[in-house]
């Protein structure tokens, strides 16, 4: 039975290689994001993977959602800061805006609150990994890699 994992494992090792070096030595070589540009006249448009345009928003969706549901930010004096998948709409607390922070990771800020606020996951022992918009700063929190999906 080893054998056979080790017979599995190394073409999958292999590809996995393959498609690393594939897209370091070719730059025409893209892979598909699920975040569409909001100022995009192409609904389904997508920065390659690890291509982000700094000046331009994006617009976050569920592909169990659609398009109809935008991840959004309360505003309503009570919940402010907390985050929500709202009907899709021309607000700015739907527009995200998505900087490279190296080695592969990214900070999330909307055009609502700007870059003083940051999309990032509560560690407080009693709401633990909930979202939320949080002070800007050098926490892991607020570092998201963007991964390609199938």
């Amino acid at each position: 039975m080893r054998a056979i994992t080790a017979i599995i494992r190394i073409p999958r090792v292999t590809f996995l290689l393959a498609v690393a070096m594939l897209a370091i030595a070719s730059p025409a070589f893209h892979l598909r994001s699920d975040v569409s540009a909001a100022t995009s006249n192409r609904e389904n448009s997508a920065a390659p993977q690890g291509v982000f345009d700094a000046k331009s928003y994006y617009r976050l969706t569920t592909k169990w959602r659609g398009n109809g549901k935008s991840l959004d930010v309360v505003n309503d004096g009570k919940n402010n800061n907390q985050l929500i998948l709202a009907k899709t709409g021309n607000f700015s607390g739907q527009l995200w805006k998505i900087t490279s922070l190296g080695a592969g990771y990214y900070r999330l800020t909307t055009q609502w609150q700007g870059d003083g606020k940051s999309l990032d996951i509560v560690n407080d022992r009693k709401n633990n990994n909930q979202p939320i918009l949080a002070d800007t700063g050098n926490y892991f929190g607020q570092f998201w890699k963007i991964s390609k999906v199938k």
